[in-house]
This record gives structure tokens, C-alpha cells and sequence, in this order.
């Protein structure tokens, strides 16, 4: 993303223009400043930040060495900025399942709250043996403070 030539000293490819040395094409100045890559676990925030890359952490995120998904989705974003270059903005950003109901009926506002009920026991510890924490729903009016 860089424009620099990928592989190894000797590497080429074989093109209908003739042998060259790979690199992505074509090139995009700032590609790599408009690049998320998205890490759910330490193993991939860490790639984010050795990569320079911005950082989008999800709904879902490893508990390693937790239960909890805020800790877990902490621990990921200070591993990142950890290791994101200090000429690197080290942006981050997070997702949610937020749900409003400003302009929702009673039943649409009754079946959203049985959603976010259904929900809440998954994002209280991990699932399965990968260990996969899950945030909790925030649902409710928007004028409401979500608490994100």
C-alpha cells in the first residue's frame, strides 16, 4: 500500500509486459492512511499497529486472560497503540449494537427490547472454547446517553 516492491530481494513475476517485481497496482498516495483494519483478538491489533494501519474493533473481540468484553476490547486497543509508529495517527474505532427506537411503535419498541433481552447472557461471558466476548446491546431512545 506503500507503493514499495513486495517479497524478497529476488522476487518477480512473470506479466505480459515481462518480468517485473511485484508491488500492488495501481499505487494510491494515502492508501494506507484510509486503511481499518479490523482486529479481534491481541494477535491482530498487534498486526494493525506493526502495519501502521488504523484499528476498528468490533462487536466481538477474544477474551484472552477475561471474561469481560470491555477489558478484552481495552486490552486490544492499548496493544495496538502500543505498537502503531509514533508518525502514525493511531486511529481507532469501535463498534456497537445500538438500537433506537425514537420513531418506533409499541410492538416494533417491544420486539427490539426482547432482542436486546435475547442477547444480554451471551454478552455477559465468552460462548465457546475461541472464547469470543460480545458487547452489550444499547437500545432505546436516541436522545438517550448510550454510555458507549
Amino acid at each position: 500500500m506503500r507503493g514499495r516492491v513486495l517479497g524478497g530481494e529476488g522476487t518477480v513475476i512473470q506479466t505480459p509486459g515481462g518480468t517485473q517485481r511485484p508491488r500492488l497496482r495501481p499505487y494510491s498516495p494515502g492508501l494506507v492512511d484510509r486503511t481499518w483494519y479490523g482486529a479481534g483478538s491481541r494477535r491482530s491489533a498487534r498486526w494493525a499497529g506493526k502495519q501502521g494501519l488504523s484499528l476498528l474493533c468490533g462487536n466481538i473481540v477474544t477474551g484472552e486472560g477475561t471474561d469481560d468484553f470491555s477489558t478484552a476490547q481495552r486490552t486490544l486497543i492499548r496493544e495496538y497503540r502500543r505498537l502503531v509508529g509514533p508518525d502514525r495517527p493511531g486511529r481507532v474505532a469501535i463498534g456497537r449494537v445500538i438500537v433506537p427506537f425514537d420513531t418506533a411503535d409499541a410492538a416494533t419498541r417491544r420486539r427490539y427490547g426482547a432482542y436486546a433481552a435475547g442477547r444480554h447472557k451471551r454478552t455477559l461471558k465468552p460462548q465457546s472454547e475461541g472464547r469470543p466476548c460480545s458487547s452489550p446491546t444499547w437500545w432505546g431512545h436516541g436522545r438517550r446517553s448510550w454510555g458507549c
